[in-house]
């Protein structure tokens, strides 16, 4: 059986040194979801642990910033938003085979009905399980980074990234899946876009030859109007005019 790939190398990123984390992950399926068990650390990798932090991303950047230890603003710390309301494949951290999720697909967390949610203490974070098969995913809470860039006093409260946001007034607001140790333990919500949250990403799906911008776009049938068409005409061979010609004449 091929073990798991595990890659370490340091760079220097963001004005920091950190450790680059393995690129491939088991996977766990909740209520028809395929997530991750871990949060994306460097761009391309995952966190080097369930309970691990990873690192925190602006809406639509691939580019970190220092992990949940560092409570300094960073020197480099910008946060502009993004206008898109996608964020951009090209800027997407999650490793290869991996997304980052849908609000629909928060929302299959949420499902009271398939999903139960539990706050875990000792771990500190949130376990959603489905309740069909007993399968769960466990979302570490580690606070998030503030607009002005300092690590957020709330070590019990984090935000994990969709790939969307919308226009709330004039601003962008990005759609996040908020893990905390409250009544609600996680729910969705819309915050500030200059805010660096986690990001947990879930299974790309396989690529086809023909899927997305390049399948085919069938053609709808032409609807028929009108009279129906005439039944098909059985014109005599010119050899046979002739005698039809003397036949007529004889009668």
């Amino acid at each position: 059986m091929k073990k798991p790939t595990l890659t370490i190398m340091c760079a220097l990123f963001c004005g920091t040194v950190w450790a680059q984390s393995a690129t491939d992950d088991p996977g766990v399926t909740v209520n028809g979801v395929t997530w991750a068990t871990r949060n994306v650390a460097a761009p391309g990798t995952f966190a080097e642990t369930v309970e691990s932090a990873g690192m925190f991303y602006h809406f639509d950047r691939k580019e970190p910033y220092y992990n949940a230890t560092d409570t300094d603003k960073p020197a480099d710390w910008d946060n502009t938003q993004s206008t898109s309301l996608e964020w951009r494949k090209e800027n997407d951290p999650s490793p290869a085979g991996w997304r980052l999720p849908t609000p629909g697909e928060i929302e299959s967390l949420l499902d009271g009905k398939n999903v139960e949610k539990s706050w875990d203490a000792e771990r500190r974070g949130v376990v959603f399980t489905d309740k069909a098969s007993g399968n769960s995913v466990f979302f570490p809470s580690r606070s998030y980074r503030h607009m002005n860039g300092v690590l957020w006093n709330t070590p019990t409260l984090s935000y994990y990234f969709s790939g969307t946001q919308k226009m709330v007034g004039t601003q962008t607001s990005p759609c996040v899946l908020s893990v905390n140790n409250d009544y609600f333990k996680g729910q969705i919500i819309n915050v500030g876009g200059r805010i660096a949250c986690f990001v947990r990403p879930v299974k790309a799906a396989p690529a086809t030859a023909a899927s997305g911008n390049d399948a085919p776009i069938p053609r709808p049938k032409a609807a028929r109007t009108g009279a129906p068409p005439s039944p098909t005409r059985s014109f005599p061979h010119p050899t046979d005019v002739p005698r039809l010609v003397a036949a007529t004449r004889s009668l």
